[in-house]
């Protein structure tokens, strides 16, 4: 989810009644792939597409290498 008033972002299972940083009811539940390539081609990172992959299958289907600490 991430918060629309402070633009803060988790991942988590469960979405809180109000964002934790800043109290507002203002989160909108985000879907993870989509933002991780907003992200990447914001920044313009290379994205490479698996047909199937079992480590990532079992992390939801989706990852990312970094390489900077968030």
């Amino acid at each position: 989810w991430r918060c629309a008033s402070c633009g803060v972002m988790r991942i988590e299972r469960d979405e809180p009644a109000v964002c934790p940083e800043c109290g507002k009811r203002a989160l909108r539940l985000v879907d993870t792939r989509e933002e991780l390539m907003r992200l990447a081609e914001q920044r313009e990172c290379p994205v490479e597409v698996v047909e199937h992959c079992d480590p990532l299958m079992a992390l939801g289907g989706v990852g990312c290498l970094l390489r900077y600490r968030a």
